[in-house]
């Protein structure tokens, strides 16, 4: 929990999740490929530890993957592992924060006062978001 907000963190989501939950999320939210190979990962690591913090998260995630499957030309490994890591982190903020739902309904509000020739403009940062809006 967030002891200022009384709100619901990614770490509560994390260690209470069961094994097929984090897979799921990370498909629906950040269109993840490798999702059950990550999400078993996470499960296996919140077994010996809680996950509390980020690394905590970015490790089991990143672990999962050697080395020689990141060898594109001039891309880095590192840079890969944390795109990898902030994906994960990212596909749970947007479950944790209903980030999709509050589109949809801001969306919906937004066509109660447009007029029938109106245009909305939204600034979208996500493949998903696109489709909702």
């Amino acid at each position: 929990m967030v002891p200022w907000t009384g709100g619901w963190m990614v770490a509560d989501t994390v260690n209470t999740l069961q094994q097929q939950a984090p897979a799921s999320i990370l498909r629906r939210y950040r269109e993840e490929k490798h999702s059950k190979k990550i999400s078993s990962a996470i499960i296996q690591a919140q077994s010996i530890y809680p996950i509390t913090r980020a690394q905590h998260l970015a490790s089991p995630a990143v672990g999962t993957f050697p080395p020689l499957l990141f060898m594109h030309g001039n891309i880095c490994y590192n840079d890969l592992l944390e795109y990898i890591a902030t994906k994960t982190f990212q596909a749970l903020c947007v479950f944790v924060n209903k980030e999709f739902d509050e589109l949809y309904t801001r969306r919906r509000t937004a066509q109660k006062f447009l007029r029938p020739s109106g245009h909305l403009v939204a600034i979208l940062f996500h493949s998903l978001e696109v489709q909702i809006i």
